[in-house]
């Protein structure tokens, strides 16, 4: 009964524009996760919180959203400018789309179709023309991708000159190389990369891998934020928001 309700759901919101259907969304999620306000800040929802949640991550009771997209978030506001800019995100969270609708000229993708997002796109072959974005935003995507080469490619041919990408992927800063031998064996990657879906295990090469692709770099860690605020969100030290922009 609850599957066939949330698919009757999602076939409606699918009948509204995109940005209502977010709206949408964001408003019921807010109406049902009510939670006790404190000293913690998210800054996908502006919302002040008591606590995080999540048993080795810091995941905001109201929107889901973990140190990561508060990482990005801080970089969005503090690090590079944007507004009213062409912006593509790949499979975002509903609040994080509707932070940057209410910003950027945004468009959301997601490899499946989706009442979530505005369209579906393959990342290896994005359905836009070339030099028609001024950013990029895809955090903790590129590790499910098949071919992670490709897609920065194709990322790449579809921002404008000096455009930016905004990139995230799980990495282990001790590897000084990313592994890419996937073993294509969901309990093997699991054991390897952390995760069934997971295609390879980044190492500290990333700044390498996207001036390999035409960027020059830029890594902002929560070290970059001032360390009140870094607590209020509750940063995870390890986490990496790295900025190209093509050259």
């Amino acid at each position: 009964m609850r599957a066939r309700f949330r698919k009757a759901a999602l076939a409606g919101l699918a009948c509204l524009p995109h940005p209502w259907r977010i709206d949408l969304i964001c408003a019921v999620m807010r109406l049902i996760r009510g939670v006790e306000r404190g000293d913690f800040l998210c800054n996908v929802c502006s919302s002040t919180l008591a606590h995080f949640y999540g048993e080795g991550r810091a995941l905001c009771p109201v929107c889901g959203e973990a140190e990561r997209e508060r990482l990005l978030f801080w970089v969005l506001t503090n690090a590079v400018e944007l507004d009213g800019k062409r912006v593509l995100g790949t499979s975002q969270g509903p609040f994080a789309q509707l932070a940057m609708l209410n910003c950027y000229k945004y468009v959301s993708t997601s490899h499946e179709a989706s009442a979530l997002y505005a369209q579906s796109a393959d990342l290896c072959a994005l359905p836009f023309a070339s030099e028609s974005f001024d950013a990029v935003v895809s955090i903790h995507v590129l590790e499910h991708v098949p071919d992670d080469e490709r897609a920065i490619a194709e990322i790449h041919r579809i921002l404008v000159r000096g455009g930016l990408v905004l990139l995230a992927v799980p990495e282990d800063p001790s590897m000084p190389h990313t592994d890419r031998t996937d073993p294509g064996i969901p309990s093997e990657r699991v054991r390897r990369f952390g995760h069934p879906d997971h295609k390879r295990q980044y190492g500290a090469d990333v700044p390498q891998f996207l001036e390999r692709h035409g960027f020059s770099t830029r890594t902002y860690t929560p070290c970059d934020v001032p360390d009140d605020l870094c607590k209020r969100l509750a940063l995870l030290k390890s986490d990496r928001i790295h900025v190209g922009c093509k050259m």
